[in-house]
């Protein structure tokens, strides 16, 4: 596949690195350079572009894909389909997945299973609403946020959309999470996933899956064959009224499962309210009516869920069949029933006295709602606590203290249990607390190859754990540094970087000869032209003094004819008269020389006339042709310096001279094109001024 690393898909899309390879797929980080914001890109790779089937399939499911909106499900901000490559543009997740927060927890509490699972059955329930079937439910596939929101991953793109019926690994992703009626190849809808989630479930309670193999096959042919062991011989804590839900959603047959997501979600939101309410295979064992000979006693029917004789899990029928039988009346019965009620007053006083008494020494023990620490200040909770009657006898105890990269020193970065867990009023809460914000001083990488300087810093922020540094490349012009060597940094060495924060290598592009317009120094003074002449970086070349009327000292001559194109650098000689010749001082054989330099003139005009017919002539010999250099600015590249209201000004200029001015630009004007003239073959320098500050610049040849 190939690597979009460094591009810009789109004009739009700034790919910055690699965050995840998959099947069908690899994802990257960028940056919208529109909207200024980070977001993931996932790319279909190329030999899924070369599958027609696929490709269909992919686009039939895009748009639906992009139309779902909640809050458990990432969203989807853009689709681009075409010949040459497919691509989807989704929100960035800052967190882990269920599975690794799983493998770092272990076994999850039945308040910690209710958090994710009730979020991600929300997720299904919108998605089933809108004709969207998952196909792929798996930790993997399910991102906690730092504040234990889920978001729900991969909808439609890791669906089975190829010809083959076998089971494989690359056609299922995760055979484990797999629903029978798809591991055969069969229809599936809704229920497929939320077998899915039952065996996310089944994991979050024991720590293990309740199917494993040496190969897919083997595990998919368990999924369509055996029966898991019941979730509470693994772990003793799990409730018969979890587990009855579980393994509701468990089912092997589709319709003994639950029929939506909708009815998932009721069943186990009635048991978080209420954990002895009937839920799952329970809520559908119906009250049988109980006929006696003097009427009929209606009585619930609520067994132990059965198990075989190696502790696996034998399913119940789908309803329990209405039986009749005949009530025959015990004279035992009303007192049992006097000793019952008895037994229950007593038990009942006993528990309201020890409330009484708990209350009264300010030791009472009741269930409260875990509160959200997440962002606070630790010594402020602590505070916090102390002063509060609801939370007085929490205990918090600090689990890890470690830099992050956006949270300051003494903030709360992540908890256990999380908010809205229920737990008991004198338990603990472990939390993690920030020791700052990460940072790391700015190395040294002047005289460095630019690819190797951008290397090696990001390899420092990758090492250090510093996210979402940009690395910006600008040129510009050098004598003394070798084009592609980086001349300096901003910021300079030993500054300190934050996450975030953008990193400019300011770059060489060489030493470029730049050209001046000749001008004309007739009539002036040496020491004038010789000032002219530095301020223009032209060299002085030599002098060589002739008698004329004009004044001694003046320039009376020049190599160079005016308003000829040369560069920085070039010589220039100089004829200066030194004053009208004299019969007494005039040499023999000077009248030859004075001849060749001017036979006719008497004020020195001709010998002007005569250099620069000279010149001309040359010119003419060896004409200069005349080429052109364009160059395009673009305001949005701006956009990390301006926001959409900000109004700035632009200037730009050709070899020095102003050739574009700008006012009332925003990062959202239309692009800027500017032409130059110049001898061609030769090289046109443009340089951008935003606000009267230089901003980057642009070497382009006239051609």
């Amino acid at each position: 596949m190939a690597n979009y690393l460094g591009t810009v898909l789109d004009n739009r899309y700034e790919m910055l690195e690699i965050i995840g390879t998959g099947g069908m797929a690899v994802v990257y980080k960028a940056r919208d350079v529109k909207l200024n914001r980070f977001v993931a890109v996932k790319i279909l790779k190329d030999e899924i572009l070369q599958d027609e089937e696929l490709r269909k399939r992919f686009h039939n499911e895009a748009e639906a894909v992009a139309a779902l909106s909640h809050p458990n499900i990432v969203s989807i901000f853009d689709v681009s389909l075409t010949r040459r490559m497919e691509y989807f543009v989704m929100e960035l997740i800052d967190g882990i997945t269920l599975k690794q927060y799983m493998q770092q927890r272990g076994v999850l509490s039945e308040a910690e299973l209710e958090h994710f699972i009730i979020q991600i059955l929300k997720a299904l329930e919108h998605a089933h609403s809108r004709g969207i079937i998952h196909r792929d439910i798996k930790p993997q596939n399910v991102m906690i946020l730092r504040d234990g929101t889920v978001k729900v991953t991969d909808f439609g793109i890791a669906r089975m959309a190829n010809h083959q019926q076998t089971v494989t690994q690359n056609a299922f992703g995760s055979v484990h999470y797999i629903a029978p009626e798809q591991a055969k190849g069969g229809v599936t809808d809704g229920r497929a996933d939320l077998y899915s989630v039952g065996i996310i479930m089944y994991e979050m309670l024991t720590g293990e899956l309740p199917f494993t193999g040496d190969t897919p096959v083997a595990v998919a042919i368990q999924h369509l064959s055996a029966n898991p062991p019941s979730p509470s011989t693994k772990n003793p804590n799990v409730t018969p009224g979890m587990e009855s839900i579980v393994l509701k959603a468990m089912a092997t047959d589709p319709d003994d499962r639950y029929a939506t997501a909708s009815a998932m979600l009721s069943d186990l939101e009635s048991y978080k309210a209420n954990p002895l309410i009937p839920v799952g295979y329970y809520s559908e064992q119906k009250t049988e009516e109980k006929e006696g000979e003097e009427g009929t006693l209606p009585t619930k029917i609520v067994g132990e869920i059965r198990t075989d004789a190696n502790g696996d899990y034998v399913a119940p029928p789908p309803r329990v069949r209405r039986q009749k039988a005949r009530f025959k009346y015990n004279e035992k019965l009303p007192i049992i029933a006097g000793i019952l009620s008895a037994l229950v007053f007593m038990i009942v006083a006993v528990v309201v006295f020890v409330s009484l008494l708990r209350g009264c020494e300010g030791e009472g023990v009741v269930t409260i709602e875990v509160p959200q620490l997440v962002g606070e200040n630790y010594e402020k909770v602590l505070k916090m606590m102390a002063s509060s009657e609801e939370y007085q006898f929490l205990r918090i105890k600090i689990g890890t203290e470690e830099y992050t990269d956006t949270a300051e020193e003494g903030t709360i970065v992540a908890q256990n249990p999380i908010a809205g867990s229920k737990i008991k009023s004198n338990a603990t809460i472990t939390v993690d607390v920030s020791l700052g914000i990460r940072e790391i001083n700015m190395i040294d990488v002047v005289g460095l190859d630019s690819s190797e300087g951008a290397n090696r810093l990001s390899t420092l922020f990758t090492q250090n754990k510093i996210s979402n540094v940009m690395i910006r490349v600008q040129t510009e012009l050098s004598e003394t540094v070798e084009a592609n060597r980086i001349i300096r940094t901003e910021p300079a060495v030993g500054t300190p970087i934050h996450a975030g924060d953008t990193v400019t290598l300011i770059v060489s592009l060489g030493a470029t000869e730049q050209t001046v317009v000749m001008p004309n120094l007739i009539g002036d003074s040496l020491t004038k032209a010789i000032k002219t002449l530095s301020d223009m970086k032209i060299n002085l070349g030599q002098v060589v003094e002739k008698y004329d009327d004009a004044d001694p000292g003046t320039v009376i001559g020049q190599s160079i004819a005016r308003d000829t194109v040369i560069k920085e650098g070039d010589s220039v000689d100089l004829i200066v008269s030194k004053g009208p010749e004299t019969v007494e001082t005039q040499p023999e054989t000077s009248s030859e020389t004075e001849t060749e330099t001017s036979s006719e003139s008497e004020t020195g005009s001709e010998t002007e006339t005569s250099t620069e017919t000279e010149t001309s002539s040359d010119t003419e010999t060896t004409p200069v042709e005349t080429g052109e250099a364009t160059w395009t600015f673009q305001p949005k590249v701006l956009s990390d310096r301006f926001t959409d209201s900000d109004v700035f000004t632009v200037k730009i200029t050709a070899n020095g001279v102003t050739i574009k001015f700008a006012s009332n630009v925003t990062i959202n004007s239309s692009d800027i094109t500017v032409t130059h003239q110049g001898n061609k073959g030769e090289d046109c320098k443009f340089e951008v001024f935003i606000n009267d500050a230089i901003f980057t610049s642009y070497v382009a040849e006239f051609k």
